[in-house]
């Protein structure tokens, strides 16, 4: 049983009754690899065309658009008519997407696709427990709000290097996922201090302070009242 081949190029080494065969490329599988992508960290993806005659065009899209070699911190770089590798020195959260390989000659095109997922490390906005002085009795608050950062995220207050926890007239409440607040219905003496939020994830940590100044205590007020 003959089988039909496509005929590309006619010579005398042809002849009248005989074809070449043109073989499409095909690629292998890509990837960035097996361990998670922190923002900052490098990434690199190898094109690898295993079958298909020359001439071999390969190229790289993002998210469907052509990668422009240097653009954004990317590079292309091309070892031998077969291999292509894609890289990012240091990777953000812009870098998150659909990259594609696509392979052609004069039989065809294939194309391979991979996913990064850039996890961001979080950010927090500057703490502060407001502009007025906060007396001995007086209720204090201050709000830890992350901006930036993959889920899931943990949030942790710390009072002068100290875990703290709700409790001895302390109160924390997580608002959603990214907001936690620390508050005192009655600020004392001893809860004067440098209060640190930190929020971490498997990317990375970031932590904000603010000082917490009680002015008087609970004992002068009383002293002070016939």
């Amino acid at each position: 049983m003959s089988v039909p081949f496509l005929c590309l190029v006619w010579s005398r080494a042809c002849g009248h009754n005989s074809v070449v065969l043109a073989v499409k490329p095909q690629i292998l599988a890509l990837s960035f690899g097996d361990d998670p992508i922190n923002s900052g960290d490098t990434a690199a993806v190898q094109c690898t065309v295993v079958k298909g005659d020359a001439p071999i065009k390969i190229e790289w899209l993002f998210n469907g658009e052509p990668v422009v070699p240097g653009r954004r911190g990317t590079e292309v770089t091309k070892t031998g008519q077969k291999i292509s590798a894609l890289s990012v020195e240091s990777v953000q959260a812009e870098h998150s997407g659909e990259y594609t390989c696509r392979a052609s000659n004069k039989a065809g095109t294939d194309t391979q696709t991979v996913l990064l997922n850039v996890q961001v490390a979080p950010q927090i906005l500057a703490l502060s427990f407001g502009d007025d002085p906060i007396n001995s009795g007086d209720t204090a608050a201050v709000q830890c709000t992350v901006v930036k950062g993959d889920a899931p995220i943990s949030i942790t207050w710390y009072l002068n290097g100290q875990e703290v926890r709700s409790g001895d007239g302390i109160e924390i409440n997580k608002l959603g996922a990214k907001i936690s607040v620390l508050s005192l219905e009655a600020a004392q003496a001893r809860h004067s201090g440098e209060y640190t939020c930190r929020a971490s994830n498997k990317a990375g940590a970031d932590s904000q302070a603010a000082v917490l100044n009680v002015q008087g205590t609970a004992a002068g007020w009383r002293a002070a009242v016939p």
